[in-house]
């Protein structure tokens, strides 16, 4: 029964919850107390937290669509919902005090899959540090 009614209304709940995403959104731009730096980390995750809600919402509408519109409005959703995911990380890596790399263990990755490539066209790893 729940499931049902969960699986009935998902798009709406996405839909409004978009909205809620870009209401904060306009809510942060009235707030005082914050610095103008975290003020606009918080507005760029709030709107794409919100565009990757519609997006995700687009590409579940246009799943199995087979017309020329369908294939390209899921490829373009799909890519959108993982540019924004990766976007709300690196925001809310960059809001916290202590700075890390989340894209280290991709850059170790696309390292060891470049045999081929010279060394000293990328720095060396290890010099990678956290900044404050």
């Amino acid at each position: 029964m729940l499931l049902e009614f969960i699986a009935k209304h998902q798009l709406n709940a996405m839909l409004v919850l978009s909205g809620i995403c870009a209401v904060l959104a306009i809510f942060v731009l009235f707030i005082k107390t914050m610095s103008a730096h975290r003020k606009a980390i918080l507005i760029i995750m709030d709107i794409s937290a919100g565009l990757l809600l519609v997006f995700d919402r687009y590409a579940y509408i246009f799943r199995g669509d087979v017309s020329e519109l369908g294939f390209v409005m899921v490829r373009v959703s799909n890519f959108l919902v993982f540019f924004l995911t990766l976007l709300c990380i690196l925001m809310f890596n960059e809001s916290s005090d202590r700075k890390t790399y989340l894209a280290l263990p991709l850059y170790r990755a696309f390292l060891c899959r470049r045999q081929a490539c010279k060394r000293s066209e990328f720095p060396p790893v290890c010099t990678y540090k956290t900044r404050r």
